[in-house]
């Protein structure tokens, strides 16, 4: 039992995701009921790339969001970073402002989720989260990381507004 602390407190110590979410003020988040994706980067492993749609499907859904082939209230995009390091653009927290983004640095394993209004033609909800996906893992255990990071990720949607 003695040898068995240490792998499971580095196991726990290893597994800690950072989330952070955006969203643009003002906007009423109540009247979003479909969704379609729009990935413009998917991971290049297809099977990966699948089981990610399907964690965000899952959870959307959950939220009460359908997918849909047409004329979606929203749209859904995706990145992942596959590298060490990478620069993405990212919002302030809470106040998604499309006019000034700014660079940050992310490492292997983060997953972005970007959804769009595409009636206002704008990024409305904007999530981060770190060791979604870890490079270095095999792919069993990047898949059974990947849904607690995804529900983890989207626990920031829809934001809850103050009044």
């Amino acid at each position: 039992m003695r040898g068995l602390l240490p792998l499971i407190c580095l196991s726990v110590a290893g597994y800690s995701q950072t989330a952070n979410s955006s969203y643009s003020p003002g906007i009423d988040f109540a009247k979003y009921h479909t969704y379609q994706w729009a990935t413009t980067r998917p991971h290049p492993d297809p099977q990966m790339d699948a089981k990610i749609r399907e964690a965000i499907d899952a959870e959307l859904a959950m939220k009460g969001l359908t997918k849909t082939g047409s004329k979606p209230d929203l749209t859904l995009d995706y990145h992942v970073a596959i590298s060490q390091k990478e620069q993405w653009t990212s919002f302030r927290y809470n106040e998604l402002d499309t006019q000034s983004p700014q660079q940050i640095t992310v490492y292997g394993g983060t997953l972005g989720i970007d959804i769009k209004d595409p009636a206002l033609n704008q990024v409305v909800w904007n999530g981060v989260i770190t060791k979604a996906l870890d490079p270095n893992s095999s792919k069993g255990t990047m898949a059974r990381n990947l849904g607690a990071a995804v529900k983890n990720l989207l626990k920031g949607y829809p934001p809850k507004l103050r009044r």
